[in-house]
């Protein structure tokens, strides 16, 4: 939840599209190792990872939509349901013409330091995890993590500091 807060508040993006992140697009920024380079891809045109192995044992080079498929028989988050919990939504965001993707520009700087420090520590919790799926942010059973049971944390936290949450007032997850 403090991962998905920190992208939305520090990082400028929407509530969704974290959801739509994978354990590969998170990596040490290569200017500021000590600082996360994070990179958040088009749920369907992204380019996908490179573990995916072909029958001759090189990387399978393809889109997120036949990856997700492929390797896990898992469609895009933005294709499920409004209603089912894996769903995710997708706006057109300006992305990368050849990869589909946007970086994560961390305002302040120090944002990218501390999201780093916490992915670490968020990254070793998840490997000790039976997951089936790419996706980064997950339930403690190892399933995707779904936007409705972090917007109820979310609001939890706000109530817990003694605020009321609400749209309006700018304390629900839209108001970063």
């Amino acid at each position: 939840d403090i991962l998905i807060t920190l992208l939305m508040h520090y990082g400028g993006v929407r509530m969704s599209e974290p959801f739509h992140l994978y354990v590969q697009d998170v990596v040490p920024d290569p200017i500021h190792p000590d600082h996360a380079l994070v990179r958040i891809y088009h749920p369907s045109q992204g380019a996908a990872p490179p573990d995916w192995l072909g029958a001759n044992g090189k990387p399978t080079i393809c889109n997120r939509l036949a990856y997700l498929n492929g390797k896990y028989g898992l469609r895009p988050r933005n294709e499920y349901a409004l209603s089912d919990q894996l769903f995710a939504g997708w706006k057109g965001n300006a992305l990368d013409s050849k990869s589909h993707f946007m970086y994560i520009n961390w305002f302040p700087r120090w944002a990218g330091k501390l999201f780093w420090q916490l992915w670490v520590l968020y990254m070793a919790h998840r490997a000790q995890l039976a997951c089936d799926h790419p996706f980064a942010f997950v339930t403690q059973n190892g399933k995707p993590y779904a936007i409705d049971s972090f917007e109820r944390q979310h609001r939890r936290a706000v109530e817990r500091i003694g605020l009321v949450a609400a749209k309006a007032i700018g304390t629900s997850p839209h108001g970063h």
